[in-house]
């Protein structure tokens, strides 16, 4: 009886303990997120070598998110969007946004190329290509 009475101590200590690494482990998915960030960088690895003028944001780990602009020709654009499997809509309304951690002030669109896809967490792909300015704005995110 004893026995089982320290077998049950000992399985309650190590739940207990296993519960709080889980906790601290997933605080600390939260807390340490590498990032990256350039501002007119001539060129990076992850974008045609026709983009120019390159602003970037990236975090990873839960919660990850990249954003970006460049300069980029129409044409190459809409091979670069295909690549990417992107359904453009042409979209003469003005749209109006923000880029994390890279604009400070609102973006005006006023007659773009643009994509959209939304997940429920509210995570997903925004693009936006400014077709008077040649300047394209992509939105990625997990939530």
């Amino acid at each position: 009886m004893k026995t089982f009475k320290k077998i049950l101590k000992w399985l309650a200590i190590s739940s207990m303990a296993l519960v709080l690494i889980f906790v601290a482990l997933f605080i600390i998915s939260f807390t340490y997120s590498p990032e990256d960030m350039g501002k007119n960088q001539a060129s990076v690895d992850w974008l045609p070598s026709s983009a120019s003028e390159i602003n970037f944001y990236e975090r990873g780990g839960f919660g990850w998110i990249k954003t970006y602009n460049c300069k980029m020709k129409k044409n190459d654009f809409m091979k670069f969007a295909d690549d990417n499997g992107w359904e453009l809509k042409e979209d003469k309304f003005e749209q109006r946004f923000r880029q994390y951690n890279i604009s400070e002030e609102d973006i005006i669109v006023k007659h773009a190329l643009s994509y959209s896809k939304v997940f429920a967490n509210s995570g997903g792909t925004r693009v936006v290509y400014d077709i008077e300015n040649e300047k394209l704005y992509v939105s990625l995110s997990q939530r």
